[in-house]
């Protein structure tokens, strides 16, 4: 109750200054995300915003380049680390958020595929000039790379994982970039001026708007490109220019009393975020009355910023530390005076529809098999299970007690199903497609979890998969991790 309290008063106390001056009660920072030695250059969310995807370096090691995934929920690993190239320099997730790609700026200029259900690596792709950003077409058949020495951008197959042609025309080098919503468009920054815009479905540079900076980023209806930065000409002020994609012209300048370096898109298309990296801070920009109506210090060296797909907390990349800065906007979204907003935010429907016509499959899992651990920790690790298998949306998941009830009628109890032979039964008998089986145990001082999914009609182990770690707190996002895995389909 005292939190609600506090933000609301925040959001009260909101009122948008002069020239960029704006309080920052309507913003704060409530958790850390720690990334051990790693630093973090770019990050992705999943399209449910569930998952942090984040490249990482080691300062005074070019070669050490990891990927740390994170679940936003708990600010916990759901997995091991994914080793990739040197000094990773963007990160780009497919439309569907299975798998990903790092461009890499040494081992000989190449960009690392990944599986994002998986967290591996995949496979290696050879760039001949250094890579900069990343984005995926719309059908996530293609990948667009800008390369940062060379005035072109890349286009690599995504399914051969080969570079298979490119765009020319990009002067002094590709920097960032962003697609629009629909995939027709990328626009990309130049490094040394200029918006370079890229027609997805040809292939070619379509046009070149002069419009220099540093990021770049679009609006969720695809009507608006934002660009940050600093003018190059004698007053050198710090502005986003905004573009519209109908004619590309700049329509709006606004100037800011800091130099922007990182965008995110607009929450309910009105506010931008923004990191200003040498202030070390992260702005909430209004792009109707063209002010920062809202800024917090986040950590060193801020240099990018994504925002949930509700724009209810933004995750900024503190370049300058080891750590994700996670940022709550409540004190924006429930300010009476942008009431709307909050209720035009973006929200997100699971991926398998629900209702009358649902057609997901049945599934039901049996409490995990206690080896060396208490009972009731296997209880817990099981709801941890079973929560997360709701929260995909791919299975119509029975309740416990519904199992426990059915299972009574008929003498049976679930402790101890471990093996196909016994889930069959189960699952029959509870009248489900589908049966999750498994154990949590202790080895060598780790907890391990391990799952198994059954088909009831035909007795077939369709998946088995397992997570481990050396505290409790680790295993659970390694459990709700498993939970991903089983709900996609296999590669």
């Amino acid at each position: 109750m005292n939190r609600l309290v506090l933000i609301l008063v925040a959001a009260c106390a909101l009122t948008p200054g002069p020239s960029g001056a704006a309080g920052t009660e309507s913003l704060a920072v409530i958790n850390s995300i720690y990334l051990g030695d790693g630093h973090p250059r770019d990050l992705v969310l999943t399209p449910d915003g569930s998952t942090l995807f984040i490249a990482t370096f080691v300062s005074g090691d070019v070669s050490a380049g990891r990927v740390k995934i994170y679940s936003t929920a708990r600010g916990t690993p759901v997995c091991d680390e994914i080793v990739v190239g040197g000094e990773p320099a963007g990160i780009a997730l497919s439309p569907d958020g299975t798998s990903g790609l790092v461009t890499n700026t040494v081992d000989g200029y190449h960009a690392t595929r990944f599986s994002a259900v998986r967290c591996r690596s995949l496979e290696n792709i050879q760039i001949d000039s250094n890579p900069e950003a990343a984005a995926f077409s719309a059908d996530g058949s293609l990948i667009y790379v800008t390369l940062k020495w060379a005035s072109q951008v890349a286009i690599v197959n995504a399914k051969r994982n080969k570079t298979e042609a490119q765009v020319d025309g990009i002067k002094n080098g590709a920097g960032r970039a962003a697609a629009t919503p629909d995939g027709r468009y990328l626009y990309v920054v130049g490094r040394s001026g200029g918006l370079f815009k890229i027609d997805m479905t040809n292939r070619v540079l379509a046009r070149t708007i002069p419009v220099g900076g540093l990021d770049v980023a679009v609006s969720p209806d695809g009507k608006w490109v934002y660009v940050s930065g600093r003018d190059s000409g004698r007053d050198k002020e710090n502005t986003i220019k905004i573009v519209s994609t109908a004619d590309d012209r700049v329509t709006e300048i606004i100037k800011l009393d800091a130099t922007p370096v990182g965008l995110a898109s607009p929450i309910g298309g009105r506010y931008l975020f923004a990191t200003f990296a040498r202030e070390n801070k992260l702005a909430v920009i209004d792009l109707v009355s063209k002010t920062a109506v809202a800024q917090v210090k986040v950590g060193r060296n801020p240099r990018r910023v994504v925002a949930s797909p509700d724009g209810r907390y933004a995750y900024v990349a503190n370049e300058g530390e080891t750590n994700i800065a996670v940022v709550d906007t409540a004190g924006i979204l429930l300010d009476p005076a942008f009431a709307a907003v909050s209720r035009a935010v973006i929200r997100l429907t699971p991926r398998t529809a629900t209702g009358t016509n649902d057609d997901r499959m049945t599934i039901a899992v049996t409490d995990l098999e206690a080896q060396g651990v208490a009972a009731s920790s296997a209880a817990v690790a099981s709801d941890w299970l079973r929560d997360e298998l709701v929260k995909t949306g791919a299975w119509r998941v029975q309740e416990r007690k519904n199992m426990e009830k059915v299972l009574a009628e008929q003498a049976l109890q679930q402790t101890g199903c471990t093996d196909a032979e016994c889930a069959v039964k189960l699952g029959k008998i509870l009248n489900v497609k589908r049966m999750v089986v498994g154990t949590l145990g202790k080895f060598e001082g780790s907890y391990v979890a391990s799952v198994r999914l059954v088909d009831v009609e035909t007795s077939e182990v369709v998946q088995s998969e397992t997570a481990k770690g050396e505290t409790i707190e680790v295993v659970e996002a390694g459990i709700r991790n498993l939970a991903r895995l089983l709900s996609q389909p296999k590669e």
